[in-house]
């Protein structure tokens, strides 16, 4: 790829300041769809990791993912290659987010930035880092915007954090996305979900969707939202790859459109429900003879490649679009989340985004489009009170773009019949939470509860992930024992109070031979820590420290540094053994072959440490503590049943229960299940 400006260098050894370059720009044209090039100069590092992502067809934006190095060398054998300005071809290998630790002990945060019409990446071709900034477009471009921000400190996570403050203080970016406390986290995600695709793909009828509502709604299992996916759009099909959109209604599958679905919504039950739509309307957009005839001026011919990676060849598909503008945008998605709206759905899946944005290459300005098109769609679902769960969308020009959505997919689909791919999808996840996770939520896919290969550390993975979990069985499938340890009874999720990212040594590790440790903060500074077993080995050999602790605060907000050691320590619970200890230095374990073990932290104060419902993964965030004194420990259990907690000096007694000793200064108090807002007080002689 060649582009104007390509000698110019962006020098970080002269300064370990943080901060935000800009660039100014008069009537420069696009090569490739590249306005500029600009050589990166880093410090000596001992490692380092970026997350790359494509653009190419249509996975585009379907898998962001963690590439680990220790020399830029390791790029070398990348071969430079002109973008078409006809689309994107090959177009891999664009950096998203790239983290250096230093041979000075530091750590560098870059972070390419996205504006209204122009994003930057990092490109790694030929062993050497470049900042690449680009509209994908043919337009000749005058302004200035923003091409990267960088922050130095002492960890990885505060470096982090410090690249999307100034990134979200800039006037480049603060009227575009918002820091994820600013959000509103849906009410519906709070709960336990479900999701058509996975069970019948695209095969759903009305009859099979009506009964699988009334088979979760008998289900031990509390299901208390859904999402009718893809298979119900009325769509032209010019073979089984091409779909175009004819309306935003159903196909002849669904005969009474959605009321006999909807209607079947109940407050104590399933009470949400959702719809997936395609950000371009149909995989290969808008047909020609669609009848949305509303929507005629608002849509404009185009054509478009159906090239994939394993063809030689490419096939050109004619198409509509939605017009450059936002207008056009606003009418477009408006009408598509108020169909939503009016057909009785809570919420919308919108899938393909980044797609959506390569059908614009080779426009006057591609990223404009994208930006057009992704906050028209963040405005019609705010103006029509309808959540947005972002899928495939895991391009910054998509990223930048949440302004009020607070969750997007975070990996490639989870698949039943991938088992082993299924465990790098799930350190592509965490990986993005590391980038992401100041904005955004990952979710981390629906999944089968009914897959005994997969199901435990998948489990586990969702519950230490911080957002959403919905599963994929049919309902006659689920596995209630596999989902108890992740909610409260009403189907409610035990969510930690942040998302999950990966500890320190599998920020950087390229290889799968050690232990795969993620870390998110609870209640009561509390934190969990969760370790998988990602490699080919039958067991591995794990540990946690004690200053692993400290980096719980990675994703809090507000951010207030990492977390200090507690003056009286920590003790560590192991859910799987049901036992706990003091950890003063390490704790040693091991993990078998795609499987997860799971730990509470908690701090001692006053002689007292709680690790909540011994029952439940994320133990540290089933319990507010209201009282404490060393005598005296008064909880409000969210909902009641076994607790575990440690006393440093002596067994103590109960206003309700059975204490028990569990060994190591531990107590088990057992109480019956299901009270919400249970009041308990333990105290001491």
């Amino acid at each position: 790829m060649t582009a104007q400006n390509s000698n110019e260098t962006i020098n970080f050894t002269t300064s370990q300041k943080s901060g935000l370059i800009s660039k100014s720009f008069k009537n420069v044209s696009p090569i490739g769809g590249c306005v500029a090039t600009y050589n990166l100069v880093i410090p000596k590092i001992k490692k380092g990791v970026i997350n790359e992502g494509y653009l190419n067809n249509w996975v585009s934006g379907y898998e962001t993912f963690p590439k680990p190095f220790n020399s830029f060398d390791q790029f070398k054998d990348r071969q430079s290659s002109e973008i078409p300005v006809d689309y994107f071809k090959n177009a891999t290998g664009n950096g998203y987010f790239m983290l250096l630790e230093l041979e000075d002990g530091n750590f560098l945060s870059i972070l390419p930035l996205v504006s209204k019409n122009m994003m930057a990446f990092i490109n790694m071709d030929g062993g050497k880092p470049h900042l690449k900034l680009a509209t994908f477009g043919t337009q000749a471009y005058s302004g200035t915007v923003p091409l990267l921000s960088y922050a130095y400190a002492n960890d990885p996570y505060t470096a982090t954090q410090k690249s999307w403050e100034l990134a979200l203080q800039s006037e480049f970016c603060k009227d575009n996305v918002q820091l994820r406390s600013n959000k509103t986290y849906p009410e519906m995600y709070e709960y336990l979900g479900w999701c058509t695709w996975e069970a019948y793909e695209g095969g759903i009828t009305e009859e099979i969707v009506i009964n699988s509502i009334n088979t979760i709604k008998k289900s031990e299992v509390p299901v208390r939202w859904l999402i009718v996916d893809d298979g119900y759009l009325d769509q032209e099909t010019k073979g089984a790859t091409r779909p175009q959109l004819l309306s935003f209604d159903t196909n002849s599958k669904f005969p009474n459109g959605w009321e006999n679905i909807t209607s079947l919504k109940e407050d104590d039950n399933v009470k949400w429900m959702g719809i997936w739509r395609n950000m371009s309307g149909g995989m290969y957009g808008v047909s020609k003879n669609h009848t949305m005839t509303a929507l005629n001026d608002y849509l404009e011919p185009s054509i478009i490649s159906n090239t994939t990676n394993n063809q030689k060849s490419t096939e050109w598909v004619e198409t509509m679009v939605v017009k450059p503008g936002t207008k056009a945008s606003e009418q477009f998605y408006n009408a598509m989340t108020a169909n939503t709206k009016v057909s009785g759905f809570d919420f919308q899946k919108v899938d393909f985004q980044t797609f959506n944005f390569w059908m614009y290459a080779n426009s006057d300005n591609a990223v404009e489009k994208a930006h057009q098109n992704n906050q028209a769609l963040e405005k019609a679902c705010k103006d029509n009170n309808i959540e947005l769960l972002n899928c495939i969308s895991q391009s910054n020009v998509n990223v930048f773009n949440t302004k009020y959505s607070a969750i997007s997919r975070a990996s490639v689909d989870i698949k039943l019949h991938l088992p082993k791919e299924n465990m790098r999808r799930t350190r592509q996840s965490f990986a993005n939470n590391m980038w992401w996770g100041d904005i955004i939520y990952g979710d981390l896919d629906m999944y089968h509860t009914s897959n005994k290969e997969t199901a435990q550390y998948l489990t586990i993975a969702r519950a230490i992930s911080g957002g959403p979990i919905y599963i994929s069985d049919k309902p006659t499938e689920f596995d209630k024992d596999v989902i108890d340890p992740l909610i409260f009874d009403d189907g409610k999720i035990i969510r930690t109070l942040a998302p999950a990212v990966p500890l320190h040594e599998s920020l950087f590790s390229n290889t799968n031979d050690t232990a795969y440790r993620v870390i998110a903060p609870g209640r009561e500074k509390s934190c969990t820590i969760a370790a998988f077993n990602f490699s080919n080995e039958s067991i591995i050999k794990a540990s946690i420290n004690a200053d692993d602790y400290q980096y719980a605060s990675a994703k809090e907000q507000p951010f207030n540094g990492l977390w200090v050691m507690p003056n009286e320590g920590l003790v560590l619970y192991d859910y799987e053994k049901k036992a706990g200890d003091r950890l003063t230095n390490s704790h040693h374990f091991e993990v078998e072959n795609m499987k997860g073990k799971i730990f509470t932290l908690s701090p001692i104060i006053k002689g007292w440490a709680v690790i909540g419902r011994s029952d439940k993964y994320i133990s540290g965030c089933t319990y507010r503590i209201e009282k404490q004194t060393k005598r005296k420990l008064t909880l409000i259990l969210d909902e009641s049943g076994p607790i575990v907690v440690y006393s440093a000096t002596q067994k103590p007694q109960t206003s309700h229960g059975i204490v028990k000793s569990i060994g190591k200064g531990f107590y088990s108090i057992e109480l019956s299940t299901g009270e919400k807002n249970k009041k308990l007080t333990l105290y001491k002689d």
